[in-house]
């Protein structure tokens, strides 16, 4: 993520942060990557818009919210890539929007190819 950042590829913003999606939709995610062409209003402690990456680190005692309501507002917004970090069990989950619906999801344990960034490779090994 320094590295996007470093590079101009993007601008990272992690929680708390808000997200307003949409009319009646604002959400918290963990890590929000908004790209520089963006239509993503850029507020104090808050966005409003749809960024382009969105990562929820899965928490033990809810992640049924993270899998699923959170995932069908993201879905629903436009969200291009989705991302469900579960530190536990060292794996992401990469969900990448198709035709207004997410695909299946990728699962990484190695290496994870964000979407957002052609090129770019993450050793999750060094993320663990």
């Amino acid at each position: 993520m320094r590295f996007v950042e470093k590079t101009g590829l993007g601008e990272i913003y992690n929680a708390p942060i808000d997200v307003h999606l949409g009319p009646g939709s604002v959400v918290q995610p963990d890590l929000v990557v908004v790209r520089p062409r963006s239509r993503c209003v850029i507020g104090d402690k808050k966005l409003t818009g749809v960024p382009d990456l969105v990562i929820e680190i899965l928490s033990p005692s809810n992640p049924n919210y993270d899998r699923r309501t959170k995932r069908r507002r993201y879905e629903r917004a436009g969200v291009r890539e989705f991302w469900l970090v579960d530190p536990d069990a060292q794996r992401i989950e990469q969900l990448i929007l198709r035709g207004g619906a997410y695909a299946t999801p990728i699962v990484c344990t190695d290496r994870i190819r964000p979407r957002v960034f052609r090129g770019i490779e993450i050793d999750l090994r060094n993320v663990w």
